[in-house]
């Protein structure tokens, strides 16, 4: 059974992104399911109240085991989710959902379990199309720059809203518990 198990991780430099992985490494399965999620603000919209919502999922299988590591193969589609929520307070009616889509996106993942479960790290980049138009909802400019603003340049999660390109990166640090979760299934 060796590493096999749920593991919970947030992200070492304190970004809001948190990463969650399911590993059975039992005799015939090695399978792996990852998922993971970014939040953030649009900190340009006024007043400052667009929180935006990356999350992924993939399931994989086990390519490499040790007492200490396992390495997870994926395959090159991921389902990528985005929530766009105006948070507004209680008196103006509560948090209002702006968006929500899904992409199945051409996307190449790499997920690692590292030091007996106490660190992982995982690499996602993907195409979700230019203007983000792999999502099954269309977003409006107003929506895209929403994203644009939030996911910019110099952080672990970035995305071009004009070219459609995503990349997160997750160095990650055991949690109690994170916001996603999945299960690997047998395919």
């Amino acid at each position: 059974m060796g590493l096999s198990g749920n593991y919970s991780f947030t992200d070492r430099s304190g970004d809001p992104n948190t990463s969650f992985l399911s590993i059975d490494t039992s005799p015939g399965q090695g399978l792996m399911c990852v998922a993971g999620q970014v939040v953030d603000f649009d900190r340009l919209a006024l007043p400052f109240n667009r929180s935006v919502t990356l999350s992924y999922e993939s399931d994989g299988t086990v390519s490499k085991e040790t007492d200490k590591t396992v390495v997870g193969e994926f395959p090159t589609t991921v389902l990528v989710s985005l929530v766009i929520v105006n948070e507004v307070s209680e008196a103006q009616g509560g948090p209002l959902t702006e968006y929500i889509g899904q992409a199945t996106a051409d996307c190449v993942l790499a997920a690692r379990l590292l030091k007996s479960g106490e660190r992982d790290k995982v690499k996602l980049r993907c195409d979700l199309g230019a203007n983000l138009e792999g999502f099954d909802q269309p977003l409006t400019s107003s929506l895209l720059e929403n994203v644009h603003n939030a996911y910019g340049r110099g952080k672990r999660a970035r995305i071009d809203t004009k070219s459609g390109k995503l990349k997160i990166l997750h160095h990650g640090d055991p949690a109690d518990s994170v916001p996603i979760a999945c299960t690997p299934s047998e395919n």
